[in-house]
């Protein structure tokens, strides 16, 4: 039997030589030739301010049910998370939620005052009004902000940076709005005979590292995505 194999798939950067592992660059020299995929967030992302509330619920809802007092924050069905993303968005920028407490960034807190008490009650549910309650404001980086509720934070102000950027998501990918004219040829669609169509996007997110020096550092990550989309409807593919 005649086998014969078609060259291609994946390529990679070539690995640096061995010389770049010597003492020196081992001491912090800059190691060239190393194409990676992870980048250092630079600026004062951790120099935000974060204003903390305790949730509460009216009728009261015990904390132990975790699933129905997400859903009464967020939403149960499609429409109704649609809705209070919209109304929670409105009311606190970017917000992360743990079950007890809900962080808010990028708008002025809502703290005791003239027109309000420090409480904001919403009408989140069918079932409960959800009452959002000021405690303190504190930088990003604080202790009293769990780690997973920072990167939720800094991957919500990742998201709408995309946005601004010409991009759209579709799940958890990125793909350029103007597919026709993008900012790199890389980025452009690529058509498969006149069947089908490959988008070149992107898949991104935001993690945090301690560093060396006690302090948090963000790692921006990526990486290639691409979605087939068919040229064809479904009148062409049945009676075509």
């Amino acid at each position: 039997v005649d086998v014969q194999y078609q060259e291609g798939g994946s390529s990679f950067a070539k690995p640096p030589s061995k010389d770049c592992y010597n003492e020196q660059a081992l001491r912090g020299a800059l190691v060239p030739g190393i194409v990676t995929n992870a980048y250092a967030v630079k600026g004062e992302a951790f120099q935000n301010k974060v204003h903390e509330y305790f949730v509460e619920f009216e009728p009261p809802l015990h904390t132990k049910h975790v699933l129905l007092r997400r859903q009464s924050v967020m939403g149960s069905n499609s429409r109704m998370k649609q809705r209070n993303m919209q109304l929670l968005n409105e009311w606190f920028g970017y917000w992360a939620f743990d079950n007890f407490k809900f962080f808010s960034m990028g708008v002025p807190p809502h703290k005791p005052g003239v027109n309000i008490n420090g409480k904001v009650p919403l009408k989140l549910s069918s079932e409960c009004t959800v009452v959002f309650r000021y405690n303190q404001t504190v930088y990003l980086d604080h202790d009293d902000i769990p780690l997973t509720e920072e990167e939720q934070l800094l991957n919500t102000f990742k998201k709408r940076s995309l946005r601004q950027a010409g991009f759209n998501n579709v799940k958890d990918s990125w793909f350029y709005k103007d597919a026709s004219n993008p900012p790199h040829p890389s980025m452009k669609p690529i058509p498969i005979q006149d069947r089908v169509t490959v988008l070149n996007g992107y898949t991104a997110s935001v993690h945090i590292t301690p560093s060396s020096n006690g302090t948090k550092l963000g790692v921006f990550k990526a990486d290639l995505s691409n979605k087939l989309v068919s040229t064809t409807n479904v009148n062409q593919i049945v009676f075509g």
